[in-house]
């Protein structure tokens, strides 16, 4: 059973994982967004959603190339907080920033959304409890936390035939080989169930962008209701799954979307399809969101009137969402193993084997 400390060193440790996104995410959304940022809570869930996506692309380099360890981690915060002390200094005549400043805005936002944020923290922190003290198994214990370990032990983009999904879109993963690098299965879980508490976070704090602050929380409701209503989605939610991750990335790259149409802004486009990008690096399933999002993609060209970042943002998708597509198909023949299986032949499993294997696939 785990203990008082054993939780609040793991939360802890979330935290931590936390503050890394967050400055990998804030010089990633500078490069992409450049001084045209936008404020408030959006700024800060772009760059925490940006933070998270950079870290797992680069995480796949690295065990691309087989440096996928603690030191090259370590490395990577040591280059993101240098990153982060050079915009700070980018502007000689700006006035320092006080730790004192900071708690000052936190508390103006806390104070205009108290209904918000109260919700949210009765709704997240047993879920956070949650995933630090159960055990779900399911389909985190039969492929999820497995191919993570095999990524944390080799180092590399290692394949295990005997698992039932030997080869997936991976980005998750990479974010749970560190976790187990850092401590042990519960902080995977608890990253798992930040991300479900952080779509939430998103579609409050965003859709109040767009449709105001009632039914921003009316949608919260009726998608923790929804989510509740599912078969196993509670438990999925608090285990080292991946569906709130693609949940979380598709939310924030419609979002960006829709200020690229209104804006006419082909850097938000960018970073639109980045986020879009490392959904479909998550789960074969975010492709559902994919034909809706190119279409309003292509509307919003007319609007940006400018060739560079449209190209940027289509090589973005391209690079960042077919990477894990191309590595299965070149290990495989099939980009969407197991799923293609009928279409472009069975690898490992055939058809037989996957319709005895228990649970979906």
């Amino acid at each position: 059973m785990a203990t008082g400390a054993y939780i609040v060193a793991t939360l802890g440790l979330l935290m931590l994982f936390g503050v890394g996104w967050l400055l990998i995410g804030r010089p990633v959304l500078w490069l992409i967004l450049g001084d045209d940022l936008p404020r408030g809570a959006e700024r800060r869930l772009l760059t925490l959603a940006t933070g998270m996506a950079g870290c797992m692309v680069v995480l796949a380099a690295l065990a691309s190339a087989g440096w996928l360890n603690a030191g090259a981690v370590a490395v990577v915060l040591a280059v993101a907080l240098a990153a982060n002390l050079a915009m700070a200094r980018r502007r000689p005549g700006a006035a320092p920033v006080r730790f004192r400043d900071g708690i000052a805005r936190l508390q103006v936002v806390l104070h205009r959304n108290a209904t918000a944020v109260a919700v949210v923290c009765l709704l997240s922190l047993p879920l956070l409890v949650s995933a630090v003290t159960g055990s779900f198994g399911g389909d985190s214990y039969i492929y999820h936390l497995p191919q993570a370990r095999l990524f944390a032990d080799t180092g590399r983009l290692a394949v295990n035939e005997h698992l039932q999904v030997p080869l997936h879109p991976h980005y998750y993963h990479l974010l749970y080989a560190v976790a187990l690098l850092a401590w042990d299965d519960r902080l995977a879980n608890a990253i798992h169930a930040a991300s479900a508490a952080l779509s939430v976070l998103g579609l409050y704090f965003l859709g109040r962008i767009w449709v105001g602050r009632g039914a921003a929380l009316l949608a919260c409701a009726l998608y923790v209701a929804f989510a509740a209503s599912i078969h196993s989605a509670p438990a999925a939610a608090v285990s080292a799954y991946v569906g709130y991750g693609t949940a979380v990335f598709t939310l924030f790259a419609y979002h960006c979307l829709g200020r690229a149409l209104v804006d006419a802004n082909g850097r938000m486009l960018c970073l639109a399809c980045l986020l879009m990008g490392v959904s479909l690096g998550i789960k074969v399933q975010a492709w559902v969101g994919v034909p809706a999002f190119a279409m309003l993609a292509v509307a919003a060209v007319p609007k940006i009137r400018r060739f560079g970042p449209v190209f940027a943002a289509g090589l973005l998708a391209g690079v960042v969402g077919g990477f894990w597509y191309l590595r299965n198909f070149l290990v495989s023949g099939d980009p969407f193993h197991p799923l293609g299986g009928n279409v472009f032949g069975h690898w490992s499993w055939n058809a037989a084997d996957l319709a005895q294997m228990p649970g979906p696939v």
